[in-house]
């Protein structure tokens, strides 16, 4: 009998489309903010590293779609816009109070001259590469279209993105990972919504005990609190998340990927370099380094990060110290540990309960090592913006590791399951019912949704966060 000839390999047009969305913010990034003549041979050099890595890598031909495949994906393509239409960018629904500085900041890069400096000649520092395509858009069409439609076309093509991406590995069942991911957060938070059920239930007593032992508890930031408050951050890191997943990037390939995704969000990439980690050097030590090291996109990207080192570097904001000597714990290690405790532990039990099948697999020993030390390093002003956007990752692995062990759980183990995802989802439900109760498209509930009190620009001295957005000057090699 005669043997069926293999397929040839082919490149996968999925892949190009992500590279080419995690690129362009760099680009802009090096082309706005860097001197011209280091600037465009840096971006040609990165344009052809992804081009590289994108023409060698293939994927065995996938079978055909079906049409309930095709109704499938459609209808999860509409989820993750419906997704992006509840974060309010035009006022139909309210605008997290972050909203006031990335309003803001995203006018100023539509309407002021790269790189933006404040009145006082201040030089701007900020994780904002996200923004930049959109941006530049919005300058070009601003006379026929509104920039926050712009921006809400961008957000929402990094979200069908990694909607395909998922799609790709998950198929029918993207749906469901989808919902799994936007409910799951931290179970603990009910402890400190308590007295909603209070109001009905005897439990004030334990309320106020709970409260008293644990004033300031650290508390790790769902899925969906990171995409609608900080999707400049959240989207680049979700993608990248879902490349892995959607099995689109090998060991060769993470690295110099997840280089990308640095300049949208540092702390992000800081959480993705743990992961790496845990990924990689198992298959290090089993011999595979030199491939990895013989991948031309992996040089393309180093004089990009040293870049954006100088960059990140240069600004106010850039410090870090022990978690318990941070603004809210003031050097009280004492109550910062039992605060440590009571989160990690919650967090911990949640990914043994939701990924107790794939305990021995390297994502899952990232997501518990990152949930340990992220609470420890305080990173920011008056929260952990290390804790809030590293999280991201440890969701990510919770939610992908419930997903997959789901059907082969036990009866007993599904109705544990469904019970604490029922106290994970608590937060992120109220948030979103809070969302759909102040919904309204007329002028005058616009007014009330959308954050504009920074009014379009970064100029309040005034204010306790101007501060942290500028620097004394520009670093060297950056435009002045």
């Amino acid at each position: 009998m005669s043997e069926t000839p293999a397929q040839p390999r082919k490149r996968s047009l999925l892949l190009g489309a992500c590279l080419l969305y995690l690129l362009l913010p760099n680009i802009l990034f090096q082309v706005g903010w860097v001197q011209p003549c280091l600037a465009w041979p840096l971006v040609a050099l990165l344009a052809a590293g992804c081009w590289l890595l994108w023409r060698r890598t293939t994927f065995a031909p996938r079978a055909p779609m079906t049409q309930g495949g095709r109704a499938m994906l459609a209808l999860c393509l509409l989820a993750g816009a419906a997704m992006v239409y509840l974060m309010g960018l035009n006022g139909d629904f309210p605008q997290p109070r972050d909203f006031i500085v990335r309003n803001a900041m995203y006018d100023s890069l539509v309407n002021g001259a790269w790189p933006l400096h404040s009145a006082s000649g201040e030089y701007f520092v900020y994780y904002h590469a996200f923004w930049l395509p959109a941006a530049a858009v919005a300058d070009i069409l601003r006379a026929a279209v509104p920039s926050w439609l712009v921006l809400a076309a961008w957000i929402y093509l990094g979200v069908a993105l990694c909607i395909l991406c998922l799609f790709r590995r998950c198929g029918k069942r993207t749906l469901s990972l989808l919902a799994v991911m936007m409910g799951l957060g931290c179970a603990q938070e009910v402890l400190g919504r308590a007295d909603v059920f209070a109001a009905v239930l005897p439990i004030q007593g334990f309320v106020d005990a709970y409260n008293a032992l644990i004033p300031q508890p650290v508390l790790y930031t769902c899925l969906w609190h990171q995409l609608a408050a900080t999707y400049n951050h959240a989207v680049a890191v979700m993608l990248f998340l879902c490349m892995v997943h959607g099995r689109l990037l090998n060991a060769r390939t993470l690295l110099p990927v997840a280089a990308l995704v640095v300049a949208c969000s540092p702390l992000g990439a800081l959480a993705l370099l743990v992961y790496l980690a845990c990924t990689l050097l198992p298959q290090v030590r089993r011999g595979q380094l030199p491939p990895m090291l013989r991948e031309p996109m992996l040089y393309a990207v180093l004089p990009l990060l040293v870049l954006l080192g100088m960059y990140f570097g240069s600004g106010a904001g850039s410090h870090a110290a022990a978690g318990w000597m941070s603004p809210l714990y003031g050097g009280r290690a004492d109550v910062f540990f039992v605060a440590y405790a009571g989160g990690s532990l919650f967090m911990l039990g949640a990914l043994y309960i939701f990924g107790w099948r794939y305990r021995h697999c390297a994502a899952f020993r990232a997501a518990a090592l990152l949930l340990l030390l992220m609470p420890l390093v305080w990173t920011g002003e008056d929260t952990n913006e290390f804790l809030y956007k590293g999280t991201l990752v440890p969701f990510f692995v919770m939610a992908v590791l419930l997903h997959g062990g789901w059907p082969h759980a036990s009866r007993a183990k599904r109705a544990v399951i469904v019970l604490l995802f029922a106290a994970c989802a608590f937060i992120p439900a109220l948030d979103i019912q809070h969302r759909l109760r102040e919904f309204g498209t007329s002028p005058q509930q616009h007014g009330l949704n959308i954050q504009n009190e920074w009014h379009g620009h970064l100029n309040h001295p005034g204010h306790e966060w101007y501060a942290r957005f500028w620097g004394p000057q520009a670093p060297p090699l950056f435009r002045k």
